[in-house]
């Protein structure tokens, strides 16, 4: 804690003090606030699995008492950007993966294997050859094909390309820590429709209830709107995030409260340990950059013979349609021909009688 104090993070990141937390309802099992008076019959002991209305009521009791003490000022639930991009790109990952199973086995060989739910790092590498293959040949599929704008499995393939991917890829990686406010709240609008699109429970409403936050404050002049479009990379729940992935990493279901607690600190102490480094075996990325252009360039062979295939299937389509609308004129010119000589004959017996 001693360098936290020393490098003046602890203001920055007041979860790591432990008493003085503004966590969210999932942390507060591990929360030591010491809330004494604040404890009721009804909330169970802290060594029991709280149920989620408990830890609103343990939250709000924590954070009550320490607005009282001048600890907290006020709270203000945000979205966090890092699970907005996280989550959009596994739920795409979800909702096209055969488009991503074709394009893996066309890459990477056809005996290898791609899970239903694939890790996060090749969800993004899938993600991200995707984008930088359609941005090589982008411009010449769209004038090659300008007539196939009616095709719906067109226009899908340009929706994900053109659309889903660079949205999940940019709104926290790009957007969000280079500060450009205009673009990540345009972003954020578009992910919400595509959650809203896919039903994806939580995403569906949290996107908008923070437009509805953030529309509010600047009808209102209120000061959040300016602190959010200034310093808007300070509002970073990395930091939270990256601490719960320790601690999940290093516990079981099984632990109790205490035990998560104390597991939290040593975490948090050996976090900047000279020792630890020394002895710490890094995971390297398996791709060098030269092996990402070789892959984008195959990712670019596939994704010309899918729009490939939308072409041949469009024309099938339009050589069925049209021997179909052949056969019905011609059905048709059978039966005005065959009426009217019935009617010529008709008149002919008539004239004779």
């Amino acid at each position: 804690m001693k360098k936290a104090f020393d490098k003046k993070t602890i203001q920055r990141y007041p979860y790591l003090r432990v008493g003085q937390q503004v966590c969210n309802s999932h942390y507060m099992i591990i929360v030591e606030n010491g809330y004494t008076e604040y404890k009721s019959a009804s909330v169970p002991n802290s060594s029991t699995k709280l149920s989620f209305g408990d830890r609103i009521k343990k939250m709000t009791s924590a954070l009550y008492k320490n607005r009282q003490n001048g600890l907290v000022v006020s709270f203000v639930p945000l979205l966090g950007p890092l699970h907005v991009s996280l989550n959009t790109r596994e739920h795409t990952m979800k909702i096209y993966y055969p488009f991503f199973e074709k394009l893996f086995h066309d890459v990477f060989g056809k005996k290898k294997k791609l899970a239903k739910k694939p890790r996060p790092w090749r969800t993004t590498l899938l993600l991200e050859l995707a984008f930088s293959a359609w941005i090589k040949i982008k411009d010449n599929i769209i004038k090659k094909f300008t007539y196939l704008q009616k095709n719906i499995e067109y226009q899908v393939i340009i929706e994900l390309l053109d659309n889903i991917i660079p949205a999940a890829l940019d709104v926290y990686a790009l957007l969000f820590r280079s500060g450009a406010f205009e673009d990540y709240v345009e972003t954020i609008f578009r992910i919400w429709t595509f959650a809203l699109r896919w039903k994806r429970k939580n995403y569906n409403k949290a996107p908008l209830a923070f437009l509805s936050d953030l529309f509010y404050w600047e009808k209102n002049g209120h000061p959040m709107k300016e602190a959010l479009e200034k310093n808007l990379i300070q509002f970073n729940d990395y930091w939270v995030e990256n601490m719960h992935s320790r601690i999940r990493a290093t516990t079981s279901s099984n632990d109790s409260a205490e035990n998560i607690r104390r597991q939290a600190l040593i975490l948090d102490y050996h976090k900047y340990s000279a020792f630890r480094e020394m002895f710490l075996t890094r995971t390297r990325y398996p791709y060098t950059p030269q092996d990402l252009k070789f892959l984008t360039n195959k990712t670019c062979l596939f994704l010309l013979s899918q729009f490939r295939e939308i072409y041949k299937k469009n024309e099938e389509t339009n050589s069925v349609s049209n021997k179909i609308s052949s056969f019905k004129k011609r059905t048709k010119n059978l039966s005005t021909s065959a009426s009217d000589s019935d009617k010529s004959s008709a008149s002919k017996r008539c004239e004779s009688k």
